[in-house]
């Protein structure tokens, strides 16, 4: 950053903007953090001290008023301070928790505030720096915190919301295949004696209740739980999620009903849970956080909401989970870096003032224009739709109905809904399970058998007659029968509110108050249709300024239930809010939608004393506890018992009736395995004279309600007429609460006092109605009218507009006299509002058909291609890892042709476009939706390939679209040809074929001659899932392709149809009237692949069924092996009749090596995409050598190119670097680099003598077959010049190999006692240990502890190439170098050339070494071998196994003959055509 220019995330380099008022940093904290166990302080080139001083680099060059810096709070905060201090900042910092700024999260953070001191503006009295930051660190402390008053539930995402379903699919195919993360688990042997130890200790018992996990493998978890996910945990996290649930049941709390976020990753032994219920802990990239509640872990959308990012407004694409969680690890807490930020502006006025003069008197410089124009975006604001959206005039208006269009009767409608509604919770909000669905006659909770399984419940199978009917389409019938808006007629005013105040108990005045006005408030609302939501009931939701109205579906007791709306300005804490949280008003509709009267709910406390009794006598009345049933081991809960069945009794049933909803009284019978909080669920089965309870009214259950985020015991047992698990912010129908104090016992009798917060009183005027507001709809009359010409991707097409009067208050969220486009960002909130409008016409007149549509000739000629809608991608490039002892090489988008093809991606025109407007002239809202089908279109044909057929276009939009989860495949046929006609029988055929065989050799020769084009497709969908659309353009081509898959069955024949087919056939013929393709030789012959056991087969088929093709017998080439590729001539396959390929022929070494040297093209060693692409690049160069040889004089050019692409082999292959290094590989690099900048001579103090350079492979092989003794010193070698700029980055340097002197020589083959060097017996000794070599090679990746420098003495340990000798040894050093004799090559036969393959450079050697004068020799690149880890040759498995190769034999008198590359050995008999 301390540079003019910079490079952004998708590579585009840019100048960094200088003219800022304020500078938001957050640098590296990996040296700085407390898990980091290598920890480097600021100044010793870590990567936080490098990312902390090139922003300190930017600060110093464009010097910004402010600046905050955010890192971890063992940073060197004071050192820091001194830095700034240094340049001219008055630096301050402090320790700030994220909770304490309105998020529930426990994150402690440092920040930092820098002020410039030399520029501030004067204002009467000296403006001190000093003070400004001390009273920026005052207020942060003081008055900008405010503690989070909403719990964690409010930032999670309901349990049913389709990105949790997804989030939870990503984590569990993330946890099966994370292998890192499986690795980093211990042993859970190691972990057992410790989780017994803490089971033991803390009498917890041996039993897994949540989990019901056994070591054999076999689990069952509760019903809430993530099976999914948690099945996959290793055993330490399943046993660690029993122990926490023990741990808390000890204190009488069941965890699966607390909003708690255990930490899985810790150890038994320590603190797992958040330190306070509904606060988050401190959210690492490492740690599982599991929520107890829901039985699943934290997804990574959650993580960033917890960081104050809005997750309704970001688009995420591919993102793991693992990869948002790290998001959310390394983000700011937005709401502390905005307090931080608001208070700097608002105390730095002045030097802000000063800052701003002096950026007024100066000239724009070039970053500051870079950055506007860079800013430049579309804006979706305008005052017309001219530019955005045409054929608005073909639209034709007509008034839009909201009132219910549906003449199904109530009664039908609520009979839909108890088949449709969400029978398990695998279900979802839209599908129907197949598996069978089971239903507890106790309490009525409904499961398929897969999930029915914890809780036990008494099951009971349920069958369905009719069938079920499908959630969607009840949906869509469920809203064609529903007014869109409702409004309350007759509503009571302040005053009748008022009135009912005797009928109120205890409540405080202010709380009255503000009841009465939310009251009024809501009943004076107009609510309108916002959404149908399926649960083990369908609801209906409409909303409105200040309230919320529900329709609840229930088929024994259907209601309306009435929620007043908080005034958004009012705190989460304030007992408003929670006096509000039940219905204010209710009415029953048994006999119709909108028929029965309206209670209304007057709050106000009122007590009454109620006596509970066992049921039966002792002992046989009592059962197990919930604590009992644990297993737990302490004395007070080993042997606790509760009754089976309990009586209530009210003492003044007279005040009862008045102020309880239902009777409570009577028997209620005791249903552990039904499930609820501490298996707590009682129902009640007799009424208080002893008789069975009404059957037509909803049971009534009495169970523990346990509070999401409070201590247990704030806890209470209640009577409610629902059981099940609720939702945040929903609220459950209570008839009254227990004194929180009460538990379920073994005693007799006990006295406890009950309450109702609220008393229904009925209201005989007010009503509900459905209202019709001045309204208008307009639709396209034809969708066949839609053309598509060359522009027309530019601007939407309209389709559909809508007009709705709104009144003086519309909501907030429509703009004024002005279009509004709507993006995706704003897509969910504005089409939620939108939704009573567009119900009623979103499925007019679209039939989900396809339309085709006619291309311009323009278009045709450029294949559709359109830079707008289909720019073009950026071009591929390689980058080598280095990956053990091998490497792995990977494709990587070009980074700076990345960044224009991303931008203009997000650019390009939308499928569908919406605008808004409020107008104040006619208080009317207004909506136009358009559609682009032309842009999927160019989206869909840039797929295809470039064909010369004309392009086939249509597009089709679906108004009923719902993502469904998994695409239904259709049923694979085959057709049969049982009633086709037969051919006849071929000619020139030995043996008669059999009429089936007749019959498919007929279909065979249709499909060559007059077969059906292929079709190529390309779809393109742009998808609204909020509002149910989606459209879909489709390009296509016809090809034609001759021929099919002949696919009848084992033992009908094949064979001899196919060769049928063959002989049937004038290849001869063909082959005159056809012309070869640019590249090509046409050929008569028939080739035929085939597996290389059935080669010799085939051959001995075509003999046996075919006599004579045309006039002669049949010419057949067979190629078994790739060695059969050099003694096959052009001619001999322009001449066969059939050609016999075996199918492993082209995997083959030498075939790869034939086709990689002909066309000049090194193919790698590794099959996979870069093998690919090369092979393709070889097969285009292929075609261009084909037409040389074709040309007079053409042979020799072609073996030019041959020579030239195996001279220039190393330097075909280009990698680039992927990204920026982490870690240990930073901190290596780093060092590196530093050694480079201290010392920048030390690569020119090698010396030139070296000849060649190892490959990886074979100094792997030497190390693991030599042990290390002693190290050698040897002299320093050039390294090559490092690349610079954006172009390839070598991965490994070869330095070369160094030849040893004579005193090295003798001293490693015990040769010292040699005096005479010159008789021929020594000379012999001599020679042999001269040529074993020392290899020198730079690389540091795998082999570091091979090869080992010391900079401060030149010197490096290597090891001996020799393979025969098992000694290393020392020799001399740089300093004595002259003095010292070496065994030299006296010509170029004798220098020696060590490769990875024999076949590619020679080795050559000589007899006699005569000592000559030292002098440098050039250094001899050796040529990349070429070994293929894909090809089943011996040579590969000799490789493989690890067997050193053969060594050469020498004598005195006989040179080892070179192997020749085929480069130079001239395998396909060009020179016999010069």
């Amino acid at each position: 950053m301390g540079s003019s220019y910079s490079t952004t995330a998708y590579g585009a380099l840019v100048p960094i903007p200088g003219n800022i008022d304020m500078l938001i940093a957050g640098t590296s904290c990996v040296d700085y953090s407390n898990l980091n166990t290598h920890q480097k302080a600021i100044d010793e080139g870590g990567e936080s001290g490098n990312t902390f001083y090139g922003m300190l680099s930017y600060v110093k060059n464009h010097r910004p008023p402010i600046v905050i810096l955010e890192n971890v709070c063992s940073a060197p905060w004071d050192q820091i301070c001194g830095e700034f201090e240094e340049i001219g900042y008055r630096a301050r910092w402090l320790r700030l928790d994220t909770k304490g700024f309105y998020i529930p999260h426990t994150r402690t953070r440092g920040y930092l505030v820098a002020i410039e001191s030399q520029r501030t503006k004067q204002r009467g009295a000296t403006v001190s720096v000093k003070e400004l930051t001390d009273d920026w660190v005052e207020g942060m402390k003081s008055y900008m915190q405010r503690p989070a008053s909403c719990t964690l539930d409010s930032f999670l995402l309901p349990t049913d919301d389709p990105r949790i379903h997804e989030g939870r699919q990503r984590l569990a195919m993330e946890t099966k295949t994370s292998a890192e993360r499986r690795r980093k688990e211990p042993d859970w042997s190691r972990c057992e004696q410790r989780h017994a130890r803490a089971r033991a200790e803390e009498m917890l018992g041996n039993k897994r209740p949540l989990t019901k996990w056994e070591e054999g493998g076999t689990f069952n978890f509760l019903d809430h739980i993530w099976e999914d996910w948690c099945s996959d945990a290793v055993p330490r996290v399943k046993d660690l999620m029993d122990i926490s649930h023990l741990r808390a049941a000890k204190v009488g709390v069941d965890t699966s009903y607390k909003t708690t976020v255990w930490n899985l990753s810790q150890n038994v032994d320590r603190q797992i849970g958040s330190g306070r219920l509904g606060i988050a802990p401190c959210l690492t990239p490492t740690m599982i956080a599991y929520i107890t509640n829901r039985g699943g872990p934290l997804v990574g959308l959650e993580a960033l909401g917890l960081q104050g990012l809005p997750v309704d407004r970001l688009l995420l694409t591919r993102e793991t989970q693992d990869q948002l969680a790290d998001l959310a690890g390394n983000a700011m807490s937005t709401t502390v870096v905005g307090s931080s930020m608001i208070l700097a502006l608002t105390l730095a006025i002045p030097v802000l003032e000063k800052a701003i003069e002096e950026r007024e008197d100066r000239a724009d410089d070039e970053s500051t224009q870079s950055e506007i124009e860079t800013l430049v975006e579309r804006s979706l604001l305008t005052d017309t739709l001219d530019d955005r959206i045409a054929g608005l005039e073909r639209l034709q208006l007509q008034p839009l109905k909201l009132q219910a269009i549906s003449s199904r009767s109530w009664a039908n409608l609520l009979q839909e809904s108890v088949e449709s509604r969400r029978w398990c919770r695998c279900e979802g909000r839209s599908t129907i399970s197949e598996r069978q669905m089971l239903q507890c006659p106790e309490c009525h909770t409904t499961s398929c058998v897969k999930c029915g399984q914890r809780p036990e419940h008494h099951y009971q199978p349920v069958t369905f007659d009719p069938p079920r009917v499908q959630p969607l389409m009840f949906a869509e019938e469920a809203k064609k029968a529903l007014p869109m808006v409702l409004q309350f007629s007759k509503a009571p005013t302040l005053a009748q509110l008022e009135a009912l105040r005797t009928r109120a108990g205890e409540i405080e005045s202010g709380l009255w108050q503000e009841w009465k006005k939310a009251a009024s408030r809501a009943l004076g609302s107009q609510l309108t249709f916002v959404d149908l939501k399926r649960q083990d009931i369908w609801v209906a939701v409409y909303e409105g300024p200040g309230a919320r109205l529900e329709l609840h579906m229930h088929p024994k007791r259907p209601e309306w239930r009435l929620f007043a709306i908080p005034e958004a300005n009012m705190h989460s804490n304030n007992p408003v809010r929670r006096m509000l949280e039940p219905p204010v008003a209710r009415s029953l509709c048994r006999t119709g939608l909108l028929v029965g009267s309206w209670d209304l709910a007057v709050p106000g406390q009122h007590e009454v004393k109620i006596v509970i009794s066992g049921v039966g006598d002792d002992p046989d009345g009592l059962t197990d506890s919930w604590q009992k049933s644990l297993g737990l081991l302490d004395s007070k809960y080993r042997e606790k018992l509760v009754w089976q069945q309990i009586e209530i009794e009210v003492d003044s049933p007279e005040t009862s009736a008045q102020i309880f909803d239902r009777d409570i009284t009577g028997v209620y019978t005791y249903l552990p395995k039904c499930g609820t909080a501490c298996n707590s669920l009682h129902k009640r089965i007799l009424d208080s004279e002893g008789d069975a309870v009404d059957s037509r009214e909803p049971d009534l259950y009495f169970f523990l309600e346990s509070t999401r985020t409070r201590e247990g015991s704030w806890d209470q047992f209640v009577f409610s007429t629902s059981m099940r698990r609720y939702e945040y912010d929903e609220c459950r129908p209570i008839v009254a609460k227990l004194d929180p104090q009460w538990r379920q016992s073994d005693e007799k009798t006990t006295r406890v006092t009950c309450r109702v917060d609220w008393v229904w009183v009925q209201l005989d005027d007010i009503r509900c109605e459905a209202t019709q507001p001045d309204s208008l709809y307009g639709v396209l009359s034809n969708e066949e009218s839609i053309t598509i010409d060359e522009d027309s991707c530019a601007k939407a097409q309209a389709l559909l507009t809508c007009s709705v009067f709104l009144g003086d208050d519309p909501s907030p969220l429509w703009p004024i006299d002005c279009w509004l486009e709507i993006d995706k960002l704003h897509e969910r909130e504005y089409l939620r509002l939108m939704t009573w409008m567009l119900q009623r016409i979103r499925n007019v007149s679209h039939d989900a058909q396809w339309k085709t549509v006619e291309l311009s000739e323009s278009l045709q000629k450029r294949h559709c291609h359109c830079e707008r809608c289909a720019p073009t991608p950026p071009a591929i490039l390689w980058y080598k890892r280095e990956k053990g002892r091998g490497s792995d090489i990977r494709a990587v988008e070009d980074s700076r042709q990345a960044a224009p093809f991303e931008r203009a991606l997000k650019a390009r025109p939308t499928a569908f476009q919406i605008h808004v407007q409020y107008s104040s002239d006619d208080k009317h809202g207004k909506v136009v939706i358009g559609i682009n089908p032309a842009t999927l279109i160019h989206q869909a044909a840039s797929h295809l390939p470039p064909r010369p057929s004309p392009i086939e276009a249509a597009w089709r939009l679906d108004t009923s679209y719902t993502p469904l989860p998994l695409i239904p495949k259709p049923p694979f046929t085959i057709p049969s040809n049982r009633h086709d006609e037969p051919a006849e029988q071929p000619e020139g055929f030995k043996l008669n074929l059999r009429p089936e065989q007749l019959r498919s050799l007929k279909w065979m020769q249709h499909q060559e001659d007059t077969a059906e084009p292929f079709i190529e497709e390309e779809i393109c969908e742009g998808t609204s899932d909020h509002l149910g659309w989606r459209l879909e353009g489709r390009a296509r081509k016809p090809v034609s392709i001759l021929g099919g898959v002949l696919a009848d069955q084992v033992g009908y024949g094949k064979t001899a149809i196919m060769l049928g087919l063959v002989a049937t056939r004038n290849a001869k013929r063909l082959a005159k009237e056809r012309h070869a393709p640019p590249g090509k030789i046409l050929a008569k012959a028939t080739c035929v692949i085939v597996p290389a056991h059935l080669v010799l087969q085939w051959k001995g088929e075509v003999t046996k069924f075919i006599k004579l093709i045309g006039k002669h017998s049949p010419k057949v080439l067979t190629l078994h092996q790739g060695s059969d590729i050099n003694s096959t001539t052009v001619e001999d396959i322009l001449d066969a009749d059939i050609v016999i390929v075996a199918s492993s022929m082209p995997n083959s070494e030498h075939y790869l090596d034939n086709l990689g040297s002909f066309a000049g093209v090194a193919l790698p060693n590794k099959a996979g995409r870069y093998f690919n692409a090369r092979l393709d690049e070889a097969h285009k160069k292929l075609a261009g050598q084909v037409e040389l040889l074709q040309r007079e004089g053409g042979v020799k050019d072609a073996h030019k190119v041959i020579r030239d692409a195996h001279e220039n082999a190393s330097h075909q292959e280009h990698f680039v670097q992927l990204k920026r290094l982490k870690g240990r590989a930073y901190a290596e690099a780093n060092e590196e680099r530093s050694k480079m900048l201290k010392n920048p001579s030390a690569d020119r103090e090698r010396s030139d003598n070296a000849v060649a350079g190892p490959s990886k492979s074979n100094r792997s092989a030497i190390k693991e077959s030599e042990p290390r003794k002693k190290p050698l010193t040897v002299r320093p070698v050039p390294k090559p010049v490092q690349q610079t700029g954006l172009g390839p980055q070598p991965t490994r340097t070869f330095i070369g190999v160094s030849l040893p002197t004579l005193k090295q020589v003798l001293e490693r083959e015990n040769l010292s006692g040699i005096k005479d060097a010159s008789s021929s017996k020594s000379r012999g000794k001599l020679r042999l240990a001269a040529r074993k070599s020392v290899i020198v090679d730079s690389d540091d990746s795998d082999d570091s502890d091979d090869l080992t420098s010391e900079p401060s003495t030149g010197k490096s340990h290597l090891r001996s190439s020799s393979q025969g000798s098992q000694d290393e040894y020392q020799g001399g050093s740089d300093d004595d170098s002259d003095t010292e004799e070496e065994l030299e090559p006296s010509s170029e036969d004798d220098v020696v050339v060590i490769s990875d393959e024999e076949s590619d450079v020679p080795r050559r050697k000589k007899a006699v070494a005569k000592k000559v004068a030292k002098k440098p020799l050039n250094p001899v690149l050796s040529k990349p071998g070429r070994k293929r880890k894909n090809m089943d040759t011996d040579n590969e498995k000799d490789a493989d196994s690890g067997r050193p190769t053969k060594k050469a034999k020498t004598t005195e008198a006989k040179e080892v003959k070179p192997k020749k590359s085929r480069a130079t050995m001239d395998p396909w008999k060009l020179g016999d055509k010069t």
